[in-house]
């Protein structure tokens, strides 16, 4: 998924999976690992977490600019040991460990470095002929009056000029801070059959990881969210990831398609 320059895929077998609607259609009982890719010109920090857990430990990662990262599984210590696993979320899991209002989504929190002030040489050009307001023609700076002076020397500042010779100048400056509003929303249909799962420490591994350092932070986070399917909406187990380079066939016509068509380019059914 792209936000706010910035990407967030999963991964299985080193190939990015398929996404569609915010979700990703997963084999039960696979590890994947999360993709990271920055896309500024300058690093981001980010947090994750999988089911509503941290799963770095309280820690976070810098993603460096125009630069991307795979994260493998879960973090101790300064390290990932264990993959991500996706299992079925079964009765008996339910029963036990009860339904978390966030199970099976992944969310990535990330802020970008702020801005470096950027440093211009200014110059400025002295006029040395002046004309009269009230006469229109040259003459001599030591003959202007001092409101005509500040006028000339100042020439962007506005005027209003009232009835019986007074001027004055207004002035209007208004700051207003920009504000980043990462608004998303998900919506799940309700399903008979069960495409629920939950995310588990898989295999024994051991990524590495350094410790860095970043320059301020934006105070405004960006948030990307996505959610992990176990079934299609035709009520069959997905028994293999779908990749982004996998060819789609339409189950209708039967017909091929690329996989950057989200509808059949033959007879117009979605493809799934």
């Amino acid at each position: 998924m792209f936000k706010d320059n910035f990407v967030v895929a999963l991964k299985v077998n080193g190939k990015v999976l398929r996404e569609g609607e915010d979700s990703v259609k997963v084999p039960f009982n696979t590890e994947y690992s999360i993709f990271l890719k920055n896309l500024e010109s300058k690093k981001a920090v980010v947090k994750i977490s999988v089911d509503g857990e941290d799963v770095l430990d309280g820690k976070k990662l810098i993603v460096h600019s125009n630069s991307d990262l795979e994260l493998e599984g879960y973090f101790k210590d300064t390290a990932a040991k264990n993959k991500f696993k996706f299992i079925e979320k079964t009765k008996q899991i339910e029963d036990f460990r009860g339904n978390r209002i966030d199970d099976s989504l992944i969310r990535v929190e990330f802020w970008f470095e702020k801005d470096k002030p950027i440093v211009q040489d200014v110059l400025h050009h002295h006029r040395d002929i002046y004309h009269s307001w009230w006469w229109g023609y040259p003459y001599s700076p030591q003959l202007r009056s001092p409101w005509d002076t500040f006028r000339y020397d100042y020439p962007d500042i506005t005027w209003n000029t009232t009835g019986g010779g007074t001027s004055s100048a207004s002035f209007d400056i208004n700051n207003q801070d920009s504000q980043i509003n990462c608004n998303y929303s998900n919506s799940f249909e309700n399903n008979t059959f069960n495409e629920d799962g939950i995310t588990v420490k898989g295999q024994e591994i051991n990524q590495q990881f350094g410790q860095g350092y970043t320059s301020d932070l934006e105070e405004q986070s960006h948030v990307i969210i996505l959610k992990i399917k176990g079934f299609v909406f035709d009520k069959k187990k997905v028994e293999t990831p779908l990749f982004v380079n996998d060819k789609l066939i339409c189950k209708i016509c039967g017909t091929s398609n690329r996989s950057i068509y989200k509808h059949c380019t033959n007879c117009g059914a979605l493809l799934e």
